[in-house]
């Protein structure tokens, strides 16, 4: 919704000279920007953020909740304030899951984004969020409402929509020129969420964009090559744990690896193969390098803290 600034000449008046009428338009494009109500945003996609990372508050029950500095979305800095992004779904999690994803989380440059009731899980480990977005059918209007009382920012799309809330938060992160993304409790009950869950964070990931799956079981790590140039990871993983290479999105070429029992040295993976599956860490770190394509890096391992990404090389 745009409302009259009153800089516009009304109907009828003389015309103005070349530069006071260009002076005044501009004058007026400002005015309507700082005019655009929030609900514009709601259906448009995420609007530019200007928060203050260094955010923690208690958990449920505690006290000196501290609210976020907001200016007006239609006037934020869009220039990237985050070079690392967490994003909860409203998959499954327990207390252990939550437990590990503690040492995960320090760092005042660290983005926080609820996926609808994903809120629930930053709760649990005492975080307020910096954005809640999504259609909201997992939350009832009561939550939603006060956490935007609480100065969360909140953006709210239909139910009808063309793409998930999980879909929604990584293009609010990739927008914001995250490098690093955990995603966390973004597979459950669900085999479609998850299935599709695990294909975003294979879409999104680039080489020199890593993004990281953390499961109830250990976690996933897309690892990426192409024109960009080839990707590699080093991984976090130890004797006893099973690993799995899946190729998503068609064939990848060029797989070396390092420090698993069956290596792979510029090996092209087809789609579907079930060749580059239960492999076995030979020490406490992989090396898994890709020329061209997409794969998952699946670790399957025991209770323990697992890094959501370690260096790219």
């Amino acid at each position: 919704m745009v409302r009259s600034t009153g800089t516009e000449p009304s109907p009828g008046s003389p015309p103005l000279p070349g530069r006071q009428k260009a002076r005044a338009a501009s004058t007026a494009v400002r005015a309507r920007v700082t005019m655009i109500r929030r609900d514009d945003f709601i259906c448009r996609g995420p609007p530019p953020i200007g928060f203050n990372a260094h955010r923690r508050v208690p958990a449920r029950g505690g006290r000196g909740r501290r609210l976020l500095q907001q200016t007006p979305a239609a006037v934020r800095s869009v220039t990237p304030a985050f070079r690392r992004a967490a994003i909860f779904g409203n998959g499954y999690w327990d207390d252990a899951y939550a437990e590990r994803l503690r040492g995960l989380l320090e760092g005042g440059d660290l983005l926080r984004v609820a996926a609808d009731g994903g809120i629930r899980l930053w709760q649990r480990l005492g975080y307020v969020p910096h954005v809640l977005l999504g259609d909201f059918d997992s939350l009832s209007p009561e939550e939603v409402g006060g956490w935007e009382a609480a100065g969360v920012e909140v953006l709210r799309y239909p139910v009808a929509k063309d793409k998930s809330d999980l879909e929604l938060a990584l293009d609010y992160a990739a927008a914001r020129g995250a490098a690093s993304i955990l995603l966390a409790a973004v597979t459950g009950s669900r085999l479609d969420h998850s299935l599709a869950n695990l294909f975003l964070a294979a879409r999104f990931a680039a080489p020199d964009v890593e993004v990281t799956v953390l499961t109830p079981g250990g976690a996933v790590y897309p690892v990426v090559g192409g024109a960009q140039g080839p990707g590699a990871r080093r991984l976090p993983a130890r004797p006893g744990d099973v690993v799995a290479l899946l190729p998503v999105a068609g064939p990848v070429k060029g797989v070396t690896t390092h420090n698993l029992r069956y290596a792979l040295r510029d090996a092209d993976l087809a789609w579907g193969s079930t060749l580059p599956i239960s492999n076995e860490p030979l020490a406490g770190i992989i090396g898994v390098e890709v020329r061209e394509g997409r794969l998952l890096v699946i670790v399957e391992q025991g209770d323990r803290e697992v890094a959501p990404c370690a260096s790219q090389s």
